[in-house]
């Protein structure tokens, strides 16, 4: 998307296994919120399979 972090996001999505939601994003100590680092991992494994 060609961001480079000068705006926090943050991305409200469920995990297919179990259906809870986690935010992933730029966490933000001053908010104190729980929000997974979005660099830390791949957003993919939270997309199930559209090819059915």
């Amino acid at each position: 998307m060609g961001w480079l972090d000068y705006h926090l996001h943050e991305f409200e999505v469920p995990v297919p296994s179990t259906g809870t939601k986690v935010k992933i994003g730029i966490p933000d100590e001053e908010f104190a919120r729980s929000i997974l680092p979005g660099w830390e991992g791949k957003i993919t494994q939270y997309f199930g399979d559209t090819k059915k």
